[in-house]
């Protein structure tokens, strides 16, 4: 048994046929004595290709479909929507494909993080008022970005350089905080994380500013931040 996912949301009617092409990437070349060889490379992006219909009524009414009356896209009209909001939202999704053999145990799962490339809506007389939607999908590597210079000199020399974009997706921001009059680290941790329990946090942040400032007031160490003094400038991550 099988159940194609998009985005989630699940296809009441499983397709017939999935066809996944690994693209090549491999690279022939001639060599000055006339000898031809491969270059290998890694595999391609894969292009993944098939056809689904979508019943104009509950999909209950088809014993061999999925009824997703439970699903927010279930008719003909929901799916143009949401394939149209696949692809101007310019963002990848999860394709999933899942398998299970008589004794419903899992074989094998198609997971992938994927792009919609194009889709095709199809109406047709013998099929009443359900739709056919042929889709295809293209995986998504995401990679670090680079922007290319190119300069060209005086004498008509052309070069090119790369640089990498650095990417701030994912990381974490560190954002500055300073004490106020009658601060602690406690009262601190629960502006910034809303629980002051998380004071040792800010703590290891900033170990060696803590530790200096309170030693220029005449203490031998901090006690573990308990010693922190108005205007002092604290890293918060």
């Amino acid at each position: 048994m099988y159940r194609f996912y998009l985005a989630g949301a699940i296809l009441p009617i499983t397709p017939g046929k999935l066809t996944m092409k690994i693209n090549n990437r491999n690279q022939t070349v001639s060599l000055v004595d006339d000898t031809t060889i491969n270059h290998l490379k890694a595999p391609g992006l894969t292009d993944i290709s098939f056809t689904f219909e979508i019943p104009a009524e509950n999909a209950g009414i088809y014993p061999w479909a999925f009824n997703t009356y439970h699903s927010l896209v279930y008719t003909p009209a929901e799916w143009v929507k949401f394939l149209s909001h696949l692809k101007t939202s310019r963002a990848p999704f999860r394709f999933i494909v899942t398998r299970i053999d008589r004794s419903n145990i899992a074989v094998y799962d198609t997971n992938l993080n994927v792009s919609l490339e194009d889709y095709q809506q199809e109406e047709d007389a013998e099929n009443g008022d359900d739709f056919v939607f042929q889709v295809n999908l293209k995986t998504y590597m995401d990679r670090n970005l680079k922007n290319y210079t190119i300069v060209q000199a005086s004498n008509g020399t052309v070069t090119t350089t790369a640089t990498k974009i650095r990417s701030t997706v994912g990381k974490k921001t560190v954002k500055n905080y300073r004490v106020q009059q009658n601060d602690s680290l406690w009262l601190i941790a629960k502006k910034v994380y809303g629980d002051g329990a998380k004071w040792a946090k800010i703590y290891a942040a900033n170990k060696a500013t803590i530790e200096n400032t309170a030693k220029k007031h005449g203490h031998a160490s901090s006690s573990n931040g308990w010693w922190i003094y108005p205007g002092e400038v604290l890293a918060v991550p």
